[in-house]
């Protein structure tokens, strides 16, 4: 028998917010996908889905003491979810950062590799400007993340001439002095086309 709309929308509100082990019981929703007719309550649960994985997405918005065993595969599954999910990646958080310019900002290349390579439908630009005038290229290079900037410079439609206030990313990497300059990541974005 069909699960009441309200009852599907609630679940899954209460799953996402769950301290310790909201990955896991959203994979659970998953598998159970039919039953709770996922498909039939897209509208109503695309909100909060896409709010759920930019919160998992992200490593400074974990939960203290969650179980973050499963993240990436649930993250796979969301992004090919049959049943009419669509995961908002391109727009800005309250933080002004999409996902893949937070996930650039907080050195998080394995979610990099999930969107921009096996899953590369989902971000149709890589050289998006945030608000602040920043690029996902600029937020890795400004903290010195040399595998995002690897992960970057091999997407065939990555640029490095934007300008932030603060210059093109090769720009703020060669202002960088002391222990924060990085050689190998200089020379990685001189490399890079422009």
């Amino acid at each position: 028998s069909a699960m009441p709309a309200s009852h599907a929308i609630d679940i899954t509100r209460a799953f996402a917010r769950h301290t310790l082990s909201r990955i896991q019981l959203m994979h659970l929703l998953l598998k159970n996908a039919k039953v709770i007719q996922l498909s039939n309550r897209t509208k109503q649960l695309n909100p909060i889905i896409s709010e759920f994985f930019a919160n998992v997405a992200s490593n400074k918005r974990a939960m203290t003491h969650e179980n973050r065993v499963g993240r990436m595969a649930l993250l796979g599954a969301l992004l090919t979810s049959p049943h009419g999910l669509r995961i908002e990646c391109e727009s800005e958080g309250p933080d002004n950062q999409t996902i893949v310019s937070r996930a650039a900002q907080e050195g998080d290349a394995e979610l990099l590799e999930l969107l921009l390579v096996k899953h590369s439908s989902s971000v149709t630009d890589v050289n998006r400007l945030q608000t602040d005038n920043t690029t996902a290229l600029i937020q890795a290079v400004m903290g010195s993340h040399r595998t995002c900037v690897e992960v970057l410079l091999r997407h065939p439609k990555i640029s490095t001439g934007f300008r932030s206030p603060r210059g093109t990313a090769l720009q703020i990497a060669e202002a960088a002095k002391g222990a924060g300059r990085d050689e190998l990541l200089i020379a990685m974005l001189r490399g890079a086309p422009p």
